[in-house]
């Protein structure tokens, strides 16, 4: 899970620097929803945008107080991003929470805070599911082969008796 998001920071840093702001507001809107991720962008004025899965009914403040977490840690952190696991909403359960500052000369500075919930949920069904169909074709391809090799052989025999008989 930690690589899965690290390769999703990557892609929306890189969305940031080569793209147009609507551009980059759908990706992150797209990340978020196909990688079961909340993103929260938070803008120099301090206005925050949030992205959620969009079978998620948590709402927009799920994780504050975990934002909060992770900007102590942000404002200490020398290159300008942190990635850590912290307690989630529910204190029970650990949450891969990621911050960065995204700044460029062109573009409006935004803080950005990625939560990556460590329990199984729909993206894991998804591979799962995924995993279920090539075992299945697999087995069907085998199952195939192996069907027409031994029709074969057991038939060989047979057919000599046949041959032999007439």
């Amino acid at each position: 899970k930690s690589q899965q998001t690290s390769k999703i920071i990557n892609t929306i840093n890189e969305t940031y620097s080569n793209s147009s702001p609507s551009q980059f507001l759908r990706k992150v809107e797209n990340v978020a929803d196909s990688n079961d991720l909340y993103v929260y962008l938070v803008d120099s004025n301090g206005v925050m945008t949030s992205f959620q899965p969009s079978e998620e009914v948590a709402g927009a403040g799920f994780y504050y107080q975990q934002i909060n977490t992770v900007r102590k840690y942000l404002k200490e952190s020398p290159d300008g991003s942190v990635q850590l696991r912290i307690k989630g909403v529910d204190n029970t359960k650990e949450v891969l929470a990621y911050g960065a500052v995204l700044d460029s000369p062109d573009k409006a500075t935004f803080s950005i805070y990625l939560f990556s919930p460590l329990w199984p949920v729909k993206s894991t069904i998804g591979i799962l599911t995924n995993q279920l169909l090539y075992v299945t074709f697999i087995a069907l391809t085998v199952a195939c082969i192996l069907s027409v090799y031994l029709s074969t052989r057991i038939t060989r025999p047979i057919r000599e008796i046949a041959r032999s008989a007439e």
